[in-house]
């Protein structure tokens, strides 16, 4: 699988299959929650398009059906895969206190007399919240 490009955003990741029929659990990253699946130009970070749908909602994450996943062990292959979006997908936020974490990387990083302390190389998530 390619990594994703500067240019994409990763709103969701698949965390594991549900059921026997080729479901999916989905961990979203997007506000509202569920906004990962409103996407029409929804890809996986090598650039295939998704069509999904959420059934439900188990243990935090959603239950997703994903056009040709029919079977558990299709579902399995899909575990760990990242969905998102190209940046020029996403609304501007509407409240001018709000912005989409991807925005941070690049970023200068200085204190609150003006020293700097370098940028923000990247924003990663392992589960327990984000860390630059």
């Amino acid at each position: 699988m390619a990594l994703p490009n500067a240019d994409w955003v990763e709103l969701a990741v698949v965390t594991s299959p549900h059921g026997v029929r080729g479901q999916v659990k989905v961990k979203s990253f997007s506000e509202p929650a569920d906004g990962f699946a409103s996407y029409s130009e929804l890809t996986d970070a090598s650039g295939t398009p998704v069509t999904l749908r959420i059934t439900g909602q188990a243990q935090g994450q959603f239950i997703v059906t994903i056009t040709g996943l029919n079977d558990r062990n299709a579902a399995d292959l899909w575990r760990g895969r990242k969905l998102g979006v190209p940046k020029s997908a996403l609304t501007v936020p509407e409240d001018d206190g709000r912005f989409y974490v991807a925005e941070l990387e690049g970023m200068r990083v200085i204190d609150e007399a003006g020293v700097a302390y370098g940028h923000v190389s990247a924003v990663e998530n392992f589960g327990a919240g984000d860390l630059l």
